[in-house]
């Protein structure tokens, strides 16, 4: 099961992943990610103005949300570490996800204002790996940080650029 679209155009070379290297990227990075499907995260690619068009190729549509996202930092566990938070299957239902409230930050105004935490995708079985967006950054890397010390999983934070309905 196909978890990345690595035929994506403008992606760097050597093709990499948004939880491929630690920390923060040293040029603007950016990055698909479709709710609710299988082949759902692109490689990295620099920021471009013809990514919508890339995607609609990539892409088909379906009853999914597109998110363009910046990659502002990624975290890895240490080598060696061990999980803190009891094994649950990646088949079970997820617990809520955290968002901001509507009255703290509308939909309407993520796209530069909301700060989304991904985790590491499960090579199979699972479709979301949100684990929370936040409007403010500091706490956005906090809740990443502490995902993958606490489920010894990569994650990356990144900054919501574009919100579609991918109908």
């Amino acid at each position: 099961m196909p978890i990345y679209q690595k035929e994506f155009p403008f992606s760097v070379r050597p093709w990499r992943t948004p939880f491929g290297t630690a920390g923060e990227p040293s040029t603007p990075l950016w990055f698909l990610y479709l709710t609710n499907r299988e082949q759902r995260f692109t490689g990295l690619f620099p920021p471009s103005e013809g990514w919508m068009e890339a995607a609609e190729r990539c892409f088909p549509y379906g009853y999914t949300q597109l998110w363009l996202l910046e990659k502002r930092i990624a975290f890895h566990p240490p080598p060696g570490s061990k999980r803190r938070a009891p094994r649950r299957s990646p088949l079970l239902p997820d617990p809520p996800v955290p968002y901001p409230s509507s009255d703290e930050l509308p939909r309407e105004r993520w796209p530069n204002h909301l700060f989304v935490v991904l985790r590491e995708p499960y090579p199979k079985g699972a479709h979301h790996d949100v684990v929370g967006a936040w409007a403010s950054e500091e706490t956005a890397r906090e809740a990443a940080e502490r995902y993958t010390r606490d489920h010894n999983r990569r994650s990356v934070v990144g900054l919501l650029l574009a919100d579609l309905g991918w109908h």
